[in-house]
């Protein structure tokens, strides 16, 4: 599905009774994220204790092209256009203790830290998810 509409119509034809504002509160209720045209869900957590998920779904991977210090408690993530939103919502939902929040635009990230300390471990991480390596809290 590439689009709302196309989406409510796949939807009408399965029986369900839906409006494109129906549409679009569901998927934002359940994090949906446009990621190169296409609807993206956001992974959800692995249930072990004291892990994150190890990788992004692919499409969102590969949308990540930098990670960058901006003084002492910000990262910049810039990412391919329409990918901000998918990948700053899986940093929101790491519940990294470290991370104060993100604000997402079309193609760039900014993710405020606790500290200079914590924006190093951060950066660890988010570089780790660049490369596909396993990331641990």
């Amino acid at each position: 599905m590439h689009g709302q509409s196309e989406l409510q119509e796949e939807l009408r034809r399965l029986g369900h009774d839906v409006t494109q504002s129906s549409v679009s509160r569901d998927l934002r209720k359940l994090g949906a994220a446009r990621v190169g045209g296409c609807y993206v869900l956001p992974k959800p957590p692995q249930e072990a204790p004291g892990l994150v998920p190890t990788t992004l779904t692919p499409a969102v991977m590969a949308s990540l092209r930098r990670i960058e210090p901006a003084g002492p408690h910000m990262i910049v993530v810039q990412t391919a256009m329409g990918a901000a939103s998918a990948i700053a919502i899986h940093i929101d939902r790491q519940g990294w203790t470290e991370v104060v929040g993100t604000v997402a635009g079309d193609d760039t990230i900014f993710v405020a830290t606790t500290g200079r300390r914590t924006q190093t471990q951060i950066l660890s991480r988010l570089r780790a998810w660049m490369s596909g390596a396993p990331t641990h809290v």
